[in-house]
């Protein structure tokens, strides 16, 4: 299936300076630190003309006292203090849950870090603590999945067998349903190779390629807005001619847990065989 979307990279930022770590008394112990770490996807859910990012560093510094974290000295611990920790944590959060603006939300992830002589460190997140609007407003990226690919690649293995006009047709039906996207390469007189996409959207994608560098709120209007105008469309298109089977979704993904759920999905079945 073909995913067509504008990804927003997900990046998870530690937001410390250059750290001093304390030295380990004894090289074969495992010892623990704990650190926190601004998810700055959350910094995606602002109202823009509102945001203030010193609301985030006033929790961040608050966070970091909590573990007792000076910005320059992670603190070493021959036991997990993990329940600790997350309540000093806890407390923060409950301190500043009147404080933070609607205008800004905030994530902060809680490490943490194993350490041991001669081996790769090793970072768990143990507890996560967020403030601000989206704890009740959750927001969604919005993407198309087609069988482009394989519709394409059956109607070749088909070609012998149809007419011309069935081929054309169910060529112009596909182009309309799940577009054309393809790469061709040319090898120029300079013995260099270029590369080029080609792109026909379909109608869906014409429709809503907008959309795909946005947030939304995750609302039961804006998926039924959606299904109703593809419900139109698919009505519009239901008897064009089609050799093949063709699949076209529209899918929403929550843009901090990264799942994905179909908004609307229809199957074009193929209504020609020959």
């Amino acid at each position: 299936m073909k995913k067509i979307l504008m990804t927003l990279t997900a990046i998870l930022c530690c937001v410390m300076t250059t750290a001093v770590l304390t030295a380990c008394d004894d090289e074969d112990t495992i010892t623990y630190r704990y650190q926190i770490a601004l998810d700055l996807r959350s910094s995606k859910y602002v109202d823009k003309d509102l945001y203030d990012a010193t609301e985030e560093q006033k929790v961040l510094d608050a966070l970091n006292q909590a573990i007792k974290y000076d910005g320059t000295i992670y603190k070493h611990y021959s036991d997990r203090q993990d329940e600790l920790m997350k309540a000093a944590c806890e407390a923060v959060k409950e301190a500043y849950a009147d404080k933070v603006p609607n205008s800004i939300y905030m994530k902060f992830d809680l490490y943490r870090v194993d350490s041991e002589a001669g081996k790769s460190e090793m970072a768990e997140i143990i507890g996560s603590y967020e403030l601000g609007q989206a704890l009740t407003k959750p927001y969604v990226t919005y993407s198309i999945v087609t069988n482009h690919d394989e519709a394409y690649a059956e109607l070749k293995v088909k070609q012998p067998t149809l007419s011309t006009d069935v081929y054309q047709a169910t060529l112009a039906t596909l182009e309309t349903l799940v577009g054309v996207h393809t790469e061709t390469t040319d090898t120029l007189s300079s013995g260099v190779i270029s590369t080029k996409n080609v792109d026909k959207y379909s109608v869906f994608e014409k429709h809503y390629k907008d959309m795909f560098n946005d947030l939304y709120p995750d609302t039961e209007n804006g998926s039924s807005t959606i299904r109703t105008y593809c419900d139109s469309v698919a009505a519009s298109h239901a008897n064009d001619i089609l050799a093949v089977d063709a699949v076209v979704a529209i899918q929403k993904t929550n843009f901090l847990t990264n799942e994905s759920a179909d908004v609307w999905r229809k199957a074009f079945k193929a209504n020609v065989f020959q």
